[in-house]
């Protein structure tokens, strides 16, 4: 869990140069949302690119999202020097677990994608 800035917080930390450029955040809000600072401009990653405004700034608070591995970056584990039998056992439940969890990310990513689009239409609808 990163931390947790209320609006006032996040615009110091931004101005003392302790948040770098490109950090997400999770805003805590009616829905969950997350923003992106993109030089020093605070926006909605939701496609929209709306940037926060300062009644947002005074209603949300903003949780600093850690730097997230990178799944489909890592790679199968591959024999490299001869092995033991437990070690083979051990390397195939390995990418067996990575296959699964890539499987998990993508399905993830999928529903955020559809979730996202019905929010950006209901305020589309409310407009």
């Amino acid at each position: 869990m990163g931390k947790i800035y209320k609006g006032w917080e996040l615009i110091k930390a931004i101005a003392d140069g302790e948040i770098k450029n490109g950090s997400r955040f999770n805003v805590h809000r009616t829905y969950s949302a997350i923003a992106v600072l993109e030089d020093r401009i605070l926006h909605f990653e939701d496609g929209s690119k709306r940037i926060l405004t300062t009644d947002d700034l005074l209603i949300y608070t903003f949780e600093l999202i850690e730097d997230e591995i990178d799944i489909d970056s890592i790679e199968e584990y591959k024999q490299e020097y001869t092995e033991r039998c437990i070690d083979i056992a051990i390397r195939n439940k390995m990418n067996e677990i990575l296959q699964a969890v890539k499987q998990i990310d993508k399905r993830v990513k999928k529903l955020e994608k559809k979730k996202y689009v019905r929010i950006l239409h209901k305020m589309k609808l409310h407009k």
